[in-house]
Parts: structure tokens; sequence; C-alpha cells
């Protein structure tokens, strides 16, 4: 299938009509742009009246691009994303997400690299955290900057397929072609993304990961800079707890598009060591363990019960099975 050219801005939203006037307006200001583009607001079962308010603001005269709004029925992240993939009209999807504010040329410059190379599969930018309220967070919240979305994705502009390895996916522009051969390749992924009651994520992980399975290469600008809030509430201990232990479930997927294949039996036996080992060294500690311990218990954690599940309804592994396409495969 040959797609036109130009750029799909999709935005992926449930209940984020207290959070979207800033993205929005950020979309409306785009500088520079000669080519074709929209914006698609996907509406993941919202409450809140998301989509009648994204309408209401966009036809207001001046707007630069069309905008369209799509109901999105299934829960989580990883279905309103392929809604967008289906509806768009244009070769290359933007993904925004309704808490991002895009530099004002962030669309250009995205467009631009992206056309200049038809081997990348995806290309990020990077996420400046914009802390709620101007809170300033702790230290050790701090290096947990890159779980919230956020922070340098290499070490400089360029392929960073083997640096980083995947992308976020919010701010990522993402060329159709390509996930076309990944679906052509057997590709099915077992990642929903977030639903609204689970932190489960790695969707996005999961599709770069593929992406560079089949041969498609990931590139990084430093020049695709948005701004990312950060809600004060995921600055505690308690959501890092949770969010850990959301990674460690989706770590014991993503896994296996990157290290060898073990046995159920033996990557939970590994976790299960792990998880009694730092039991025992909090009993026999007079002092707290240091938060990034804390945390690292918790992914363990999550990956153990994802383990445990899988045994106990004797499910087979998750096997990432993609078969050739006729495009070369990295090893």
């Amino acid at each position: 299938m040959n797609f036109n050219s130009g750029v799909s801005v999709v935005i992926v939203t449930l209940n984020g009509k207290q959070r979207l006037l800033p993205t929005l307006e950020h979309l409306a200001n785009q500088e520079d742009i000669n080519f074709d583009w929209e914006v698609l607001l996907i509406d993941n079962n919202s409450t809140d009246g998301t989509s009648g308010f994204v309408q209401d603001y966009w036809n207001k005269e001046g707007r630069p691009c069309p905008l369209r709004v799509f109901q999105e029925m299934k829960s989580g992240t990883l279905q309103a994303r392929n809604a967008g993939f289906d509806m768009a009209n244009y070769r290359y999807i933007l993904f925004c997400d309704d808490d991002n504010s895009l530099s004002s040329k962030y669309v250009k410059t995205a467009y631009d690299y992206i056309c200049e190379d038809a081997t990348i599969a995806a290309l990020g930018g990077i996420g400046i955290p914009k802390f709620e309220l101007e809170i300033t967070p702790p230290d050790w919240v701090n290096k947990q900057i890159q779980f919230l979305g956020c922070g340098p994705q290499g070490q400089q502009t360029g392929d960073t397929t083997f640096y980083k390895g995947c992308l976020y996916t919010a701010g990522a522009i993402i060329d159709r072609l390509w996930i076309q051969r990944l679906y052509a390749s057997g590709f099915e992924p077992k990642l929903n993304g977030r639903d609204g009651k689970s932190l489960v994520a790695g969707e996005d992980t999961e599709l770069t990961y593929a992406l560079k399975a089949i041969g498609g290469k990931l590139h990084y600008c430093e020049d695709m800079t948005f701004q990312h809030v950060v809600p004060a509430n995921r600055l505690t201990l308690d959501y890092f707890k949770r969010l850990y232990k959301a990674m460690g479930f989706s770590d014991f997927i993503l896994e296996y598009y990157y290290a060898p294949r073990k046995s159920l039996m033996f990557t939970w036996l590994l976790s299960t060591l792990l998880i009694v080992k730092y039991a025992i060294q909090k009993a026999i500690r007079s002092h707290e363990p240091s938060k990034q311990t804390i945390l690292y218990y918790y992914r363990h954690l999550g990956r153990w019960q994802a383990n445990l599940k899988l045994i106990r309804t004797h499910n087979k592994y998750p096997m990432v099975n993609l078969k050739s396409t006729g495009y070369h495969s990295m090893s």
C-alpha cells in the first residue's frame, strides 16, 4: 500500500480534557510547515467531554490543519494507537501524548529528518519534564526520569538502534511502511498498554524493538524537544513501587526481543531468589534499604508474578515470531 506523504499527529487520550489545552495550543502554533498534515484525536472511552472540548477548540478560525476525532471503545493505548495507524491519511505518524507540548518546529523537524532515510522506521525526540506546581523533585526521582517518558534517547542526534535499542512513543514519528512490513512479518503484540486501571505498559517499547528486529533503524533527534507534564502524584515512592512492579511484568515479555530464551521455571526461580535475597537483607539490616533497592525489588516482584501467571495457566512462552519479509533482519 502506498501512503500520501505528510504527517498525521495522533493524540491518544482517556479523560484528558483538563490536560489537553497546552497540547492543542502548541500544535496550533507549529511553524514552517510546507507539507500536508492533520491532527487525529483517538478518544479511548473518555467520560469527561474530552472529544467535544477538543472539537470546539479546534473549530475556531485560523487552525493550521484539519482535526478529526475518533472513538476507540477497546481499552488500552495499544488499541488506540492502532486506530491512529488505521485512520491516518498520511505516511508518517507522530504520536503526541495528551500531556505533551511540542516545540514550535517539532513537526517540521521530525518530517524533514525521517524523509531523508527510508531505512528509519521510527524517530524519537527528548521529553523535558515540567513538574506540576513547579515542585522540585527529590534526587532519587531525578534518577528515574527516563521511566516517565522523558530524557535523551541517544548520546547525540543520529542512529540509536543499538545504543538505546528502543524508543518511547511520546513525541516519536513512525513510518507506516515499516508498520505494514512489521505486521506482514507475523507480529502479534503481547502488551496492550495502559487502560486507566493498570500501570503495565511497554507496548511502545515492544513496537520499536519489533521494528528493529525486522531491520528498521531507530533514530534520535535532540532538536525535537517537548515538555512533558509530570503530576505531583507521580513523585512519590508509592507511585514508583507500582510503576516498577508494572515494568517488571512487561519486562517478562520484552526481554525476548533482546535476550536468549530461558525456561519459564528458570526465570521464575531466578526472580524468586532475588526476592528472597531482598527480604533477608531487609530483615538483617538496622536501617531502611535505599529507594533504588526497594524499587528493584518491586521490579523483580512484577517479573515473578508474570512468570507465575503463565505457569499456573500452562500457557506457552510469549515467543516473538517474526518471519522474513524480504528485508534485512538484524541480529
